[in-house]
């Protein structure tokens, strides 16, 4: 049995006090094992590109702070709990970029089966849910604007994957499931130390797209992975 790994009490609380702070919340009690009390829940609203079932959203809304079997920090003002197989990560802004060996929830990523993250996080950190084996569904807001390379990569259940139109970029096989679905424009690629497009992790998959400018996608991948299947949305 994995021993699940908590982020320090200091450490996560003044993470917690810089987003209390920004949002003009008080400053919180101090943290306990589980993580901060009193800090933001996962918004009522719906702000994901895919939305779960009402079923689903209430179980999302009970992995917090004072449930969460595990917690942490992966941003400068982003925290994470986990709880049940459920990943929730909120918070502003940016996350943390990951080697294989360094991500916070590396003792679980193989029980996490679904990531909720909620709007205001800005981008997906590279190697951030690789090789979560496990891993069924993603629910992504529409504040992301980032995925960092392999984010998805190795993750063998992960049938399908909403891309929100907000995505401007994409890192090197940052991308994976059966079925792609871009909401918005074709995102640039981050480029790797040579000029690829190579996005996509998973094949074969079929990838469906509703905005414009990926006819150089399809043209690439046409060429590099006859496997994908490119549909308009």
């Amino acid at each position: 049995m994995k021993q699940h790994k908590f982020t320090s009490i200091g450490t996560l609380t003044i993470a917690l006090s810089l987003l209390l702070t920004a949002c003009g919340g008080d400053t919180p009690a101090p943290a306990s094992a589980a993580g901060a009390e009193n800090t933001p829940a996962v918004s009522d609203e719906k702000s994901t590109s895919d939305g779960l079932s009402p079923e689903m959203e209430a179980i999302v809304k009970t992995v917090n702070a004072e449930t969460a079997e595990s917690a942490g920090v992966c941003g400068a003002d982003l925290v994470w709990y986990y709880k049940d197989s459920v990943l929730v990560i909120s918070g502003e802004g940016e996350m943390t970029h990951y080697e294989l060996s360094d991500r916070p929830w590396e003792d679980i990523d193989d029980e996490i089966g679904l990531i909720y993250i909620s709007e205001g996080v800005t981008s997906i950190g590279k190697g951030a849910f690789r090789r979560c084996s496990n891993l069924s569904r993603v629910a992504l807001p529409n504040t992301i604007e980032e995925i960092g390379s392999s984010a998805f990569s190795e993750c063998e259940q992960l049938a399908e994957l909403t891309v929100p139109a907000s995505v401007k970029r994409v890192g090197h096989h940052g991308l994976s499931g059966e079925s792609i679905l871009f909401q918005g424009d074709a995102p640039e690629p981050i480029k790797l130390d040579f000029d690829n497009m190579d996005i996509i992790a998973t094949y074969p998959a079929t990838v469906t797209y509703c905005g414009e400018g990926f006819e150089p996608f399809i043209e690439y991948y046409r060429e590099d992975a006859p496997e994908l299947t490119w549909v308009k949305g």
